[in-house]
């Protein structure tokens, strides 16, 4: 909850009062599942005296009626409402004190002219109730009363903004995890692509080296042979060679 002091009445007017002129003015232009400003009694208000009455926004649950010509009355134009509304175009009631909890408010004002106080009630800058009273007592009690209904009213939005928000991290985390999964599940399968090419390449280099040492065995055992041959070719050559001296020196 946070609660903001006196403050200019225009900043009122710029948060308050602005939408209050289609519904105090032009109730038929309305969508059918607006909310109805209605005048209550006091008596009925739990937060109020008899010295305060109330504005009392409700849901309208029937069908839309058909459209009927607007018939305009002094009481249907002058709700507190519409007069709080006018007090702060004209400048003439000063914010002592507001809260605000998510997208309702509570708003304590004063008119110093007539030395009244009004509390209202709003939704997204609507009105949704208004008390009057000259009772500074009970306008701060009823102030503190719709304070804390601000706080019951904002709860469900303030959660569905923390779980819309919280859901969006998760589906972020949740795409970024895909991604790493997808990232490993690549750098897995080129690893084991890599892996079996190299036992390929391995099995193909083993089957070389066997068949290149058997060609080798092959031609040392070629080479042993012909060295024998030409051992043996060079010892009978000695010998010839040494016979034939032989002839010629008994000669």
């Amino acid at each position: 909850m946070k609660n903001h002091g006196i403050r200019p009445a225009l900043l009122a007017l710029a948060i308050i009062s602005i939408p209050l002129g289609g519904c105090a003015q032009a109730q038929d232009s309305r969508p059918a599942d607006a909310p109805v400003v209605r005048q209550v009694d006091s008596a009925a208000t739990p937060d109020a005296d008899n010295s305060a009455t109330a504005v009392v926004v409700q849901q309208d649950t029937t069908a839309p009626a058909p459209v009927q010509p607007e018939i305009r009355t002094p009481a249907a134009e002058h709700t507190l409402a519409s007069e709080l509304q006018r007090l702060i175009q004209a400048g003439q009631v000063h914010e002592l004190r507001t809260t605000y909890n998510g997208q309702f408010g509570a708003s304590l004002l004063f008119q110093p002219s007539d030395l009244r106080y009004y509390v209202a009630l709003f939704q997204q800058k609507n009105f949704w109730r208004v008390i009057r009273t000259d009772d500074f007592a009970q306008a701060e009690n009823t102030y503190r009363n719709f304070s804390r209904q601000t706080v019951e009213l904002a709860q469900p939005d303030i959660e569905r903004i923390r779980f819309e928000a919280e859901y969006a991290h998760t589906e972020r985390q949740l795409a970024a995890s895909s991604t790493e999964l997808s990232n490993l599940q690549n750098d897995l399968a080129t690893q084991r692509q890599q892996e079996r090419s190299i036992a390929a390449q391995q099995a193909q280099a083993r089957q070389e080296a066997d068949r290149l040492n058997s060609q080798q065995q092959e031609a040392r055992q070629q080479l042993r042979a012909l060295q024998r041959q030409i051992e043996a070719l060079e010892a009978q050559q000695n010998a010839d060679t040494a016979a034939s001296g032989n002839r010629a020196n008994r000669k």
